[in-house]
Formats: C-alpha cells, sequence, structure tokens
C-alpha cells in the first residue's frame, strides 16, 4: 500500500487504512498446523490492538508484514536452501523459487557479473528478486530474508553502514569462535578416541609380537606336567620355598601399613607359595602362569590365579592396578628386549609407592653362572644384579636395591649385594645362589 499526501485527504486515508485494517487482521499465517500455539495467539491479539494505531498500520503494511516471510510463515523456502548454491545454479535457482521462473538473459548476465566482481551479496541478490514488484505479486515467503537482507541494506549506507558492518563483523566473530570451540572440542574427543584404540591396537600386536618372540629361536616349549615334575624335584619343595619367601615380609607388611587394601600380582606364580603367603596376611593377592597344570593346582588351593603369559595379562591391565608386583625366577626365562618390556608394564600398572621385587639366579656365584644354571632347559641366560639395577633406574624406577639371599642356620637373609665382598675365587664360589632387585613406583 503507498501514499501520496499532496493527492489524498485526509479522510480517503482514514477509510482505505479502515479498509486495509479489516482486510489485515486474518493476515498473520498459523504457526503451526492444526492448533494454534500459545505465542502465536498472544502474538495475534497483540497484532489485533496495535492495528487500532494509524501509525502502526502505516508501518505494518509498508515494512513489518515483510516479516511474515521471515518470522511466521511456514510455507515458502528456507533461506539456507537458497544460499547453499554458488555461481549460474545459484541465480538460476533464485528465479524459479522465488519467481517461478528461468532468468531471462539479461537478467542472468547483470546478476552474475555483479555477483562476481563483489558489487552485489547473494542476500541482496534474494532480497531484490523477493521484494520486486515481480516478487511481491508472487508473495513466495522466504523465511529468514527480510532481516538479513536489510541489515545488509542498512550496511551499504554510508557511515551508518560502517557501524552496521561492524556489529555484522562482531557477530559474524563471535559465531566463528564458537563454531571453532565447538569443533576443537570434537577433535580433541576424537584424538581421545584414537588414542585409546591406537593404544588397544598397540597392545594387541605388541602382544602377538611378545608371543611371537617367546616361541622363537631362545624359546624352549616343555609340557606342563613334565615342568611341573621337574620344579618339584630341583626347585624345592613348598615349605622350603615359603620359608625363603619369608624374607620379603617386612617389605609387604610396610605396605600394609600405608593402606587399608592392598592388591598384589604375582608373575609366574608357579605353585602359589608366594600366594598363600601373602593371603594369610589379608592381602588380595593376584597370580598369572601360563602352565596350566600349575594353575590348576593354585586353583585346587582356593587361589586367584589366571592362565595367562605375564606380559600379556600386563598389557591389560589398567594404569595403577596393583600395590605389590612380585616375579621370582621369571627373568632368567625372557629375552633381554622382553625384559624391558615387563619392566615397562610393570611401571605402568604399579600404583604411587608401590614395591616391585625380582628374584633370579645371581650368576656372582661361578657354579650357578656355569653349571646350575643350564640345568633347567627353559632358561634363556642370566642376569647381572649390576645390569638390572642399571635398567630399573633408567626404566624411571626409585629406591633399587639389590640384596643377595643368603641362608644361615637353616634360615634365610637379605644381604645388601655391595656388602657381598668378592677378593677371591672363594668369594665368588660362596656368593648366594640367588639375588633380588626390589624398587618403588
Amino acid at each position: 500500500m503507498e501514499f501520496d499526501l499532496g493527492k489524498i485527504s485526509a479522510q480517503e486515508i482514514k477509510e482505505r487504512l479502515k479498509e486495509e485494517a479489516k482486510r489485515s487482521r486474518d493476515s498473520i499465517p498459523e504457526m503451526t498446523q492444526g492448533k494454534r500455539s500459545l505465542p502465536y495467539t498472544i502474538l495475534k491479539k497483540i497484532h489485533t490492538v496495535l492495528l487500532r494505531s494509524k501509525l502502526y498500520r502505516a508501518l505494518y503494511e509498508n515494512y513489518l508484514i515483510n516479516l511474515k516471510d521471515s518470522f511466521l510463515s511456514e510455507k515458502g523456502v528456507d533461506l539456507s536452501s537458497l544460499m547453499e548454491y554458488e555461481g549460474e545454479k545459484f541465480v538460476k535457482n533464485g528465479y524459479v523459487k522465488i519467481l517461478g521462473r528461468e532468468p531471462d538473459e539479461e537478467g542472468l548476465k547483470f546478476y552474475l557479473s555483479s555477483l562476481k566482481r563483489g558489487e552485489l551479496r547473494k542476500i541482496e541478490f534474494l532480497g531484490a528478486l523477493r521484494y520486486s514488484h515481480e516478487g511481491r505479486r508472487r508473495a513466495i515467503p522466504v523465511r529468514n530474508l527480510y532481516v538479513r537482507y536489510m541489515v545488509n541494506r542498512l550496511s551499504r549506507v554510508r557511515i551508518l553502514g560502517f557501524f552496521v558492518s561492524l556489529v555484522l563483523f562482531v557477530r559474524r566473530v563471535h559465531r566463528i569462535l564458537r563454531e571453532f570451540e565447538a569443533l576443537r572440542f570434537s577433535i580433541f574427543s576424537l584424538m581421545e578416541e584414537m588414542e585409546m584404540s591406537l593404544r588397544e591396537d598397540f597392545r594387541n600386536t605388541l602382544r602377538i609380537a611378545i608371543e611371537k618372540l617367546s616361541r622363537g629361536k631362545h624359546a624352549v616349549l616343555l609340557p606342563d606336567d613334565f615342568y611341573i615334575a621337574f620344579e618339584g624335584k630341583f626347585r624345592g619343595t613348598q615349605e622350603e620355598l615359603k620359608e625363603k619367601f619369608s624374607v620379603y615380609l617386612p617389605f609387604i607388611e610396610e605396605i600394609m601399613s600405608q593402606k587399608k587394601k592392598v592388591r598384589a600380582l604375582d608373575l609366574g606364580c608357579g605353585r602359589g607359595e608366594w600366594l598363600t603367603i601373602i593371603k594369610k596376611l589379608g592381602v588380595e593377592g593376584v597370580g598369572v602362569d601360563s602352565n596350566s597344570r600349575a594353575v590348576e593346582e593354585c586353583v585346587n588351593k582356593g587361589l586367584n590365579v589366571k592362565n595367562e603369559d605375564a606380559i600379556s595379562y600386563l598389557l591389560n591391565c589398567a594404569p595403577s592396578s596393583f600395590d605389590i608386583i612380585t616375579g621370582f625366577h621369571l627373568i632368567e626365562h625372557l629375552p633381554f628386549d622382553t625384559i624391558t618390556i615387563l619392566l615397562d608394564e610393570v611401571k605402568r600398572v604399579l600404583k604411587d609407592g608401590g614395591l616391585f621385587i625380582l628374584e633370579t639366579p645371581n650368576p656372582t656365584n661361578i657354579l650357578v653362572s656355569s653349571y646350575d644354571f643350564y640345568l633347567d632347559p627353559s632358561h634363556i641366560r642370566p642376569v647381572h644384579p649390576l645390569l638390572l639395577k642399571f635398567l630399573a633406574v633408567f626404566k624411571g624406577f626409585l629406591d633399587p636395591r639389590v640384596y643377595f639371599i643368603e641362608k644361615k642356620d637353616n634360615s634365610y637373609i637379605l644381604t645388601k649385594a655391595e656388602d657381598w665382598q668378592l677378593n677371591t675365587i672363594d668369594d665368588y664360589v660362596r656368593a648366594p645362589r640367588d639375588f633380588c632387585l626390589i624398587v618403588r613406583r
């Protein structure tokens, strides 16, 4: 509706406004199908009351009526579906959706040229079509177009346009930063998922490699029942082993005095002598052994023992799972590179301040290193006490101590390795047959 105040009287304006108001009272479309929503009902009542004002009626007919396209209409076209195209396809799609026809050659050429040179923005092109005389006659609602079109037009105005452009720029920057933050969060979440997946894949690959390595040129696969009988003959009785293991009890009691609940893992637990001792102390013990006959014997004693390779088991443990980890006569059965992996995994699985004990034949005793060690066909090579201590320090363990396990008067004591004098050949012959490494996490 247009006004020419120089050619029309006040009375005629009043009559025309009344007719137009009567026609437009129902012009706001429903926001939902069927039952009208509460916001729509409220807006409709406010609109009806405001139509009594001459100024509002004039503003409504000339400007506000276009807001129907942006906010109230469910019919028509959504702006985003028009903006997703580029180039000639964008121009043609705008003509078809808004004007209902293909663009004429002159119009297509003009708009394409203006868009390519940056003289016209995409939103301005769509607004030019929708609010042209032809576009107004067709009155195809384009949701979310009107406000953005008017803001873009204002940004073209000198001085005022600068401030409008500044506000738009700040708004875009804020939106970009918000989207960037969401993207950053998504990327880090994806990286965490990938890290967990890769870590699991790595552990599976490592476990397979270790199993292959353990079956390599160094390994000797012995029947389970043979090895159980072999240990019974040459390792000593279970009562003798329990007596020997008693030298470690002060270290266990120290850990128990600091915590209410203590969890221990015994790698290569064999017949379960150590697990039986710590169970009586109230320690929650778990054993691991690859010998199925040994595991069966432990289970029959009521011990919690898994039939699994020691390192495979460690690879599946969560970090900081145990307060104490032990390995009695284990590392002499492993290649050196597997021993390094063992220490890495023990350090990961052990809790802060946790205790790690390794016991192995003592090559300082020349009878052990040159003769007795090779009685066991599954032994690979002796591990030197200084090498094992250096490796533990290198891997980051704390307070490393090496002890020779000395037998005196039918009982066992721990003697610091550095206190054992090695001056004569007799000192090497009399050196204790086993040593241990005790470290902290």
